[in-house]
């Protein structure tokens, strides 16, 4: 009989992150569940202790050094779908951790959707040097066309997401050629397609550490990544311009604010509220801007900039103190 959930990991040099991320998976209960690994060239050992297990299946995918790293993550996510039984499909990243219960959730989710694409759920930061919590994410369950809030640059990373593996299919599977935002890519391909289900609970914990690559302007790429599907994902062509034009300013805002530049990061998540005022009021994206709202003018105004400087430097492991967290 086969499973009902597929869970995918990609990995290439990260034994030690891939042994916890493989026991995160097989904690997993209340759901039928197989798992692949699918290892991308590593030459840390990983193949060798890969081919001494019995409880997963190992594909292997040579690393093509013509490709960038989201190319190759690409080619060893299809490498996996291509040999998934599952109805339901996790694509989970080597270096990130499932809490229990995930898979269990948003299979329920999904089934009791049939329609949705998409079924995801929170997910938390750890690692060394890192101020754990819980990264901005509904509270309550949305159900519903998020195709805009794609538009306006909001989105999830695929470890905290269960897809419908014949979606994922009927688009093609990951396109290898991408040079970075992947996942960007993907969910605009399908996030057309059907409704997306935010689930409320914590799935995945998402691990921070220097090694990961970061765009310095992930804006300018999801502009060419979103352009074939703004009119799908908007509603109209005119809707969907409007959309990314907001999208654009929400991601400037994110760049100065992250340079310390809080009067232009006040300025831009504005004008992106005044072009799409969904920006602030979408269950997705609506509280991260309202708190970049609060957060940058905080920072801008002498008493309250100075406040805001006053308070304790959180160190890792620390949480802030109640009703504070927004200022972080």
């Amino acid at each position: 009989m086969d499973p009902k959930v597929t869970v995918v990991i990609t990995t290439r040099d990260r034994l030690a992150f891939l042994q916890e991320a493989i026991a995160s998976v097989q904690a997993q209960r209340g759901v039928s569940h197989e798992l692949i690994v699918a290892d991308n060239g590593s030459s840390d050992g990983t193949r060798e202790w890969l081919a001494e297990r019995d409880d997963l299946l190992a594909v292997h995918a040579d690393h093509d050094p013509a490709r960038s790293r989201s190319g190759n993550i690409s080619i060893a996510r299809n490498a996996g779908l291509a040999r998934a039984r599952g109805d339901y499909v996790w694509f989970l990243d080597d270096d990130d951790r499932m809490r229990p219960g995930a898979l269990a959730t948003l299979a329920a989710a999904l089934d009791e959707h049939p329609s949705a694409v998409v079924a995801a759920g929170a997910r938390t930061r750890f690692g060394d040097k890192v101020v754990g919590g819980r990264i901005a994410h509904p509270l309550r369950r949305v159900v519903g066309d998020l195709g805009p809030e794609l538009l306006l640059s909001w989105g999830w990373v695929p470890s905290q997401a269960l897809c419908r593996a014949s979606v994922i299919r009927e688009a093609g599977g990951w396109r290898e050629d991408v040079p970075h935002a992947e996942d960007c890519d993907m969910w605009a391909r399908i996030g057309w397609r059907g409704p997306v289900v935010l689930e409320p609970m914590t799935v995945v914990e998402y691990r921070v550490h220097r090694t990961q690559s970061r765009l310095h302007d992930p804006g300018a790429l999801r502009n060419v990544l979103l352009a074939p599907y703004q009119a799908k994902l908007g509603g109209s062509e005119a809707r969907g311009r409007t959309l990314r034009q907001a999208g654009r300013w929400w991601d400037r805002a994110n760049l100065a604010f992250a340079k310390g530049d809080y009067a232009r990061a006040l300025g831009s998540t504005l004008r992106g509220a005044f072009l799409a005022p969904r920006l602030v009021l979408s269950p997705g994206v609506g509280p991260m801007a309202t708190r970049m709202i609060v957060r940058s003018a905080l920072r801008c105004w002498g008493p309250t900039r100075r406040w805001v400087q006053s308070r304790p430097v959180l160190h890792p492991g620390e949480r802030p103190r109640r009703g504070t967290g927004f200022l972080n």
